[in-house]
């Protein structure tokens, strides 16, 4: 894997895709730009430009097309609206030479964007507010495929790490399953999660229909951050090949401004998803939204309680002028279990305090060579490639420095090994030079699964076990003019 992503840099080149100015649309799809006057200032060139009143995308821009002339059209019907990252949505219908047109008018900044989906079965109705009437995830992702009619519905978690998790899936027959697969951090780089978290969905309709291009006044490619139909790129065209997915439908779940993970659809063969059906959809997954985050917070809540219990103890016994020995012993347990940790000692250096740790006492001074005075907790996840000469029961410690009776310590807390089973969703050893095609073949080249038992790696230490650690040094410190922790 890492020879691979070295040979073709494939994870840079995805990072460096200005996916937002690709100055092209999907096939089936189209779209005119206006500026804050309501006057074009770019136009596809597969645009119908009799929903302008012109006879063609040329002669809309020369003589100045207006969006007032489109919302000025008789049979045209706002069926939804919203307004999120200060971008307000309203999703219409029209009926135009015997069929339902749909599509999205998209104001945000100094813009309009006229986004034509194609066309749509009837006037949809506005999204019910559905009730979160599934009983668990198998359930909802199971009412998520009956609604689009994709062939496979999957909830995909990001981990620590940012790999992503299939946690729940519903597939039609005789396709396979990708339940509890594993897929590189790369299958979903870091400018298309930014994308994903400033819309509400986004549809990739036709996987080989071929993009057209948007003419613009200027002769720069405009602004589609928050366009639906803006063009797919060809490195994830590739994927999706790879897949054999020809239409896919990815729905943000988003947790304290992160993105979570994603609703995720594909169908193998082309399938028409209406603006009804995304609608529903969405409002089904703001449901599942909501319950992934009062589950989380309830967990959150329940932890922070443990916590501000254990440092208001901690603070008591220090302003008691109880000995560190006796703090350290009757909290240890405690510290361990919300940290997730197996042991911890505490040392200025000369003196050791210890909780289940079973290492030679002679680690110990390996452990605290480090600056004394860290900034933040120190972390390694790794024991034996960061103290190569100490051979240790252990596979990560996080470190933390606190201030005692005006002497400075040291507080570091262990974890074991933990084996893990991952069923990783794709052949990572295919080499890239196999394909003819010009773009570099991302690490997900074959969906043939395989499983890796991962050892010398603990359970990596998260943003909480930091703070939670911070927390406790805090604590220890209190009542010290000036420590050497600092809060997160």
């Amino acid at each position: 894997m890492v020879q691979h992503l070295a040979k073709t840099n494939f994870i840079e080149r995805c990072e460096q895709e200005r996916l937002h100015l690709s100055g092209k649309v999907q096939s089936g799809n189209s779209l005119a730009v206006f500026d804050n006057d309501g006057v074009i200032t770019d136009i596809s060139t597969n645009f119908d430009p009799a929903l302008l009143l012109h006879k063609d995308v040329f002669d809309a821009i020369a003589n100045e097309a207006r969006i007032s002339t489109f919302t000025s059209l008789p049979n045209l019907h706002f069926v939804s609206s919203s307004e999120e990252n200060n971008v307000n949505r309203r999703y219409f219908s029209l009926f135009q030479r015997g069929v339902f047109i749909e599509g999205a008018l998209l104001k945000y900044s100094s813009t309009f964007v006229l986004e034509i989906y194609g066309e749509g079965d009837d006037i949809p109705s506005p999204s019910p507010k559905l009730p979160p009437d599934f009983d668990d995830y198998t359930d909802f992702v199971e009412q998520i495929r009956l609604l689009t009619h994709l062939d496979r519905i999957m909830v995909y978690r990001f981990t620590g790490n940012e790999d992503g998790e299939v946690v729940a899936e519903s597939h039609i027959p005789d396709i396979g399953s990708y339940l509890n697969h594993r897929y590189p951090a790369s299958d979903v780089p870091m400018i298309a999660r930014r994308l994903y978290l400033l819309n509400p969905w986004r549809t990739i309709r036709d996987r080989d229909g071929e993009a057209a291009s948007v003419i613009s006044i200027d002769q720069k490619p405009p602004d589609l951050t928050y366009s639906d139909v803006r063009s797919v790129s060809p490195y994830h065209i590739e994927y999706m090949q790879a897949m054999g997915t020809c239409t896919s439908l990815s729905i943000p779940i988003a947790v304290d401004g992160r993105l979570w993970g994603l609703v995720s659809g594909h169908s193998k063969s082309y399938t028409h998803l209406t603006l009804s059906q995304l609608l529903k959809a969405k409002e089904l997954s703001r449901s599942f939204n909501n319950k992934v985050l009062t589950d989380l917070h309830k967990r959150q809540f329940e932890a922070l309680d443990s916590l501000g219990r254990l440092e208001r103890r901690i603070r008591r016994d220090v302003l008691d002028e109880r000995s560190l020995e006796t703090i350290l012993s009757e909290s240890a347990t405690e510290i361990c279990g919300l940290v997730k940790s197996s042991a911890l000692i505490a040392t200025d250096g000369e003196v050791i305090f210890s909780h289940n740790f079973v290492d030679p006492i002679e680690n110990v001074a390996s452990l605290i060579s480090i600056d004394n005075h860290l900034e933040r907790p120190h972390v390694s996840e790794a024991i034996p490639k960061d103290f190569p000469l100490m051979l240790s029961n252990y596979v990560g410690l996080a470190r933390v420095v606190f201030v005692f009776e005006g002497a400075v310590w040291n507080l570091i807390l262990f974890r074991r090994e933990e084996i893990e089973e991952i069923t990783w969703g794709h052949r990572s050893e295919n080499p890239s030079n196999t394909s003819t095609s010009p773009y570099p073949t991302s690490p997900s080249a074959s969906f043939e699964s395989y499983v890796e038992l991962r050892h010398g790696h603990c359970r990596s230490f998260t943003r909480y076990d930091i703070r939670t650690l911070t927390t406790i040094a805090r604590a220890l410190s209190y009542g010290e003019r000036s420590g050497s922790y600092a809060p997160l």
